[in-house]
Order: C-alpha cells, then sequence, then structure tokens
C-alpha cells in the first residue's frame, strides 16, 4: 500500500510571513496540530503547535508581530506519495516524528500524512504501535 491511498490531500498551508497568531486560528479552524509553510509553490518548512508553545516563546519577543518564518521548522523531511506505508512509517519512528509533507515525483506538495492517517490501515497495528510512544 502506497502513502498517496491515505494521506491528506486538502492541506491548508501557510506563508512564512504570516503571524503566529494567524497559524494558531488557522491550526484550530482546521482542526490540524501542523501547518505546511509554503512560499509560492515551494514547500520551505513545517509549523506545528510544538513550534508555536516552544520556540515561540524562546526566540521571538513579541509574538503579536512574531511570524511562522522565524519559529518554523526548516530541517524538514517529507516523503513521496508512491511510497510504501511502511517505509514512512519506519521513517517516521525512526526520526520520532508525527507529520511528514508528501512531495510528488516533482517535488510539489500533494498533501500531508500524519500518525493518524498511518493508524487507520489494520494490517500496520504492529508497527504503528511501536512508532507511537505512549507518555508513561
Amino acid at each position: 500500500m502506497q502513502i498517496r491511498e491515505i494521506l491528506t490531500h486538502e492541506v491548508e498551508v501557510i506563508r512564512p510571513h504570516a503571524t503566529l497568531g494567524a497559524a494558531s486560528q488557522k491550526m484550530t479552524a482546521s482542526n490540524v496540530n501542523a501547518l505546511p509553510v509554503c512560499d509560492g509553490r515551494q514547500l520551505v518548512g513545517i509549523i506545528t503547535e510544538r513550534d508555536l508553545v516552544e520556540r515561540a516563546t524562546v526566540k521571538t519577543r513579541n509574538l503579536r508581530t512574531a511570524t511562522v518564518g522565524q519559529v518554523m521548522t526548516t530541517d524538514l523531511l517529507s516523503c513521496f506519495e508512491d511510497q510504501a506505508i511502511t517505509e514512512v512509517l519506519r521513517l517516521m519512528q525512526e526520526r520520532q516524528i508525527h507529520h511528514l509533507a508528501v512531495l510528488n515525483r516533482d517535488q510539489q506538495l500533494v498533501g500531508i500524512v500524519s500518525l493518524r492517517d498511518v493508524s487507520k490501515p489494520q494490517h500496520e497495528d504492529d508497527l504503528i504501535g511501536s512508532t507511537i510512544r505512549w507518555p508513561a
């Protein structure tokens, strides 16, 4: 089974110059906890709830004017839409990440995959269980 079969296609994105408040509002409205950051059609990063909470308070002095570009994750991992789910799960497990941008072979964003998405296929249960670390 390939990632294209389970990814979220209709992805909200945000621009690097948007404020952190706008990012937070967009996450809340879309019921997501990560947004790909795009400059035009180019994927330049991802911003997560964790980025908003941890980095925003450390890196910025004025949260009203701070931008997504100041706190987003730029060391971005991604996968391709034609990769096998098991391969992507292993990558998520190795790096302990919860979201991956999904690109086509032309390097264009086509969606996002999260642990929520990959938890749906029943035949992947053992690998998913080892990917998610539950708090003690």
